[in-house]
């Protein structure tokens, strides 16, 4: 985890911006499947690089 953190530090020090949510005890699949909420979706094309 630390590794993730580090590189959010980084991330975030060249003006970016993230966001991690940890759910504990999902299993791959529910991971797959769970993770792609409409908001989470939104967030994510929200915040794409400017050309």
């Amino acid at each position: 985890m630390i590794h993730y953190y580090i590189s959010i530090a980084l991330m975030q020090q060249a003006g970016g911006q993230c966001r991690m949510d940890t759910e504990e005890g999902w299993s791959h699949e529910v991971t797959c499947t769970e993770s792609y909420t409409s908001e989470r979706l939104a967030w994510l094309f929200a915040h794409t690089r400017k050309q």
